[in-house]
């Protein structure tokens, strides 16, 4: 079920443009999630550059991130990340979300 899709009326443009824009598509998932009582168990997003930030937390890749930011955000400052059992791949370089004991999964989609 669609539910972050949404014209946003904002211009993310200028030198923090893709920061602002990330934080605030985070921000409106965090919303939905948080609201959601733990229901939801997978968010399907494409590869939109506001995305990113989505994609990267729910896939444990969080690293490069302004985690400061990311903190002030519902839903997400309620996450921690767990390690994947031992496997044989050579680089799968993700971890598992958590959200109060239970795993949130990030699915790659396509752009529609």
């Amino acid at each position: 079920m669609s539910v972050a899709s949404l014209p946003v009326e904002h211009n993310f443009s200028g030198a923090l443009g893709s920061l602002k824009g990330n934080l605030y598509m985070a921000r409106l998932v965090g919303q939905v999630l948080n609201e959601c009582d733990d229901l939801i168990k997978g968010v399907i997003c494409d590869s939109h550059g506001t995305h990113q930030f989505t994609k990267k937390l729910l896939h444990g890749q969080h690293e490069s991130l302004p985690m400061s930011d990311i903190q002030t955000l519902p839903f997400w400052n309620e996450i921690s990340f767990k390690d994947l059992p031992k496997h044989p791949l050579p680089r799968l370089p993700i971890k598992i979300c958590m959200h109060k004991g239970s795993a949130i999964w990030g699915i790659p989609g396509v752009c529609a």
